[in-house]
This record gives structure tokens, sequence and C-alpha cells, in this order.
């Protein structure tokens, strides 16, 4: 039976040999979860970390990240409380500071986080000249940054309102969680004229399967249980990359 590491280099140069025949084009989408598919981990408890360091950051606020992240089933309700209290801690708040803060947090930490093989991949499509974007549940500060060192154009993320360049403390529109991340992969390919079939989709979390089952060749890495059984039973294959 082969190794792990021989099966994963594997799944993955099958992969990229996949994209190298398929079609060129920006009518080919590929989107890419973040947390846990572009990046290991949850870019969330950097920020906490760095707060807890400049003691910015209360019990129950650390508590409820934490408690969201070992959460191995969180419902939708789940992530709109978390999204919704994090909105409203931030009220008032420069978007101008916000991203200067993302921008440290990725520096310092979540830079060494990027996994190699997703970067294999994301430089595959784009020499494909795919329309490649990064769809998560996080907030776009977050995203930003990883998404210029990759030189990925396109970030699909759940929307903070900003008034007059300030954070109002409410969303502004529907979290990118679930469902949520499927509609928004559908309307953006709507919008850019993509080709949902024969489009391309990266994700880790059981939260993920509507978003990948909206292309034609979804791929789950680092799966979580319920993506993984959902693999078994579609063209989904699971690439552990971590």
């Amino acid at each position: 039976m082969p190794s792990p590491d021989l099966t994963q280099n594997a799944v993955l140069m099958e992969r990229l040999a996949q994209i190298e025949a398929g079609p060129s084009g920006a009518q080919i989408g590929a989107f890419f979860d973040f947390d846990g598919t572009l990046i290991d981990g949850f870019s969330a408890m950097y920020l906490v970390k760095e707060r807890w360091k400049n003691k910015q950051i209360g019990l129950r606020e650390a508590s409820e990240l934490l408690t969201f992240g070992l959460n191995k089933h969180p419902s939708d309700t789940d992530f709109f409380e978390l999204i919704s209290n994090a909105a409203e801690r931030w009220k008032g708040l420069g978007e101008d500071a916000v991203a200067k803060l993302w921008e440290k947090i990725f520096v310092r930490h979540i830079a060494q986080t990027v996994f190699p093989e997703a970067w294999r991949l994301v430089q595959a499509h784009q020499r494909k000249n795919h329309t490649v974007a990064i769809a998560s549940s996080a907030t776009r500060w977050q995203i930003l940054p990883a998404a210029r060192e990759f030189g990925i154009a396109h970030v699909l993320a759940t929307p903070v309102q900003v008034r007059d360049g300030k954070l109002t403390g409410r969303l502004d529109g529907a979290p990118l969680w679930n469902e949520g991340k499927a509609r928004a992969v559908k309307a953006f390919a709507k919008s850019q004229g993509l080709k949902l079939d024969q489009s391309y989709g990266y994700a880790n979390g059981d939260e993920d399967v509507a978003f990948l089952a909206s292309g034609g060749h979804p791929l789950a890495v680092n799966a979580k249980p319920e993506l993984v059984r959902a693999a078994a039973h579609s063209a989904c294959v699971e690439l552990v990359i971590a």
C-alpha cells in the first residue's frame, strides 16, 4: 500500500495534469477557500493572539473564537453569531486601520502558513488564464494580503458594512458560509460569464459541501469528516496537503 505522502503527491500531480490538459481562458473559474485550504489553520486566531498580547481582548471574545474553532460541527447560527459579534466589536474603527492590522498579521503569522501545494494549484490555474478567486466566510481584510501575495484579483468574502471609511458594526449582506458561499460563487460566476460546470473548487470544511458541489471539478483538501463522506460519494476527491 502506498505511503500517505505518495498518495498525496499522486493526487496533486493528477490535478495539476488535469488543469494543464484542460481548457484555457477566463471563462473557467478556480475557487479557493481560505482558512485550512490556502493556509494552515484559522486566520482569526492570529488576530486573537495579537490582541491578547497587546491586552486588547477580553476573555469573552477569546472564548467565543476558541469555542468556535474547536466546534467540530458549527451550525449556520453559530457562525452568524460569531461574525455578527465580531462586527459589533469593531464598530467605529477605520477601514484603513483594520486593513493595516491584517497586513501586519499576515506578515508576522499567516504568510508562514501558506500551503506550498495550494500555491502550485493557484499558479497552475493562472498559467491557463483561468479566473481565480478566493471564496471565504472570512472578511476581505483577512484575505486581501494573501490574495495579493498569490496574485489573485478576486475575493468573495463575508461583507462588513462601512460608512464614511468606518465600520458600522453590522454585516452588509449574508455571510459566505455553507449555502451562502455557494450562492456567492454562483452569482460571481454569472456576473463574469464563467462556465461553472468546467470550473474548479478547493475547500476543507464540512460547511463547504454546497460550495464544492457548485463546480464541475471539486477537490477536498485537508477535509473534515462530513466533507470526506461527501467526497466519497461524489466526484470530489480528498487531497491531504497538511
